[in-house]
């Protein structure tokens, strides 16, 4: 089984964001985690668009991880977790359905071919059709 989570990532200069980790389980216990910083929460964003930026892979512990995130990178707390269905990945695509507490939600992202890591994701509720 595939897990997500949504850590509230605050600065040390006080602004904060979303990171949305994916797991890949198959990957082993090191750098498995799918990463994306976001100015929105991913789970908030049903029958929308956003915007997400690229992050190097994370640990699994990030995972169950809250706390201090050194050296001197601020703080992480999880908002929200859920569990990953049918992740599909490629080097320009992911696709997931994901089961958040309250909602199911079916994802698509795209890299927009810049070089600068942004993805471009689509998202409708799991009994949705993922379109355009």
């Amino acid at each position: 089984m595939h897990h997500t989570v949504i850590l509230l990532h605050t600065l040390p200069d006080g602004t904060s964001h979303f990171d949305w980790l994916l797991d890949q389980p198959g990957l082993g216990i090191g750098h498995r985690l799918i990463s994306f910083r976001c100015a929105i929460r991913p789970d908030c964003a049903v029958s929308s668009t956003f915007c997400a930026l690229r992050l190097p892979d994370h640990r699994a512990r990030y995972l169950s991880y809250e706390g201090v995130v050194l050296p001197d990178r601020g703080r992480v707390e999880r908002v929200a977790c859920g569990e990953v269905f049918g992740l599909e990945v490629s080097s320009g695509t992911i696709s997931a359905v994901i089961q958040w507490a309250d909602d199911g939600v079916a994802y698509r992202g795209s890299h927009d071919g810049s070089k600068d890591g942004v993805w471009n994701f689509l998202c409708h509720p799991m009994d949705s059709t993922l379109d355009g």
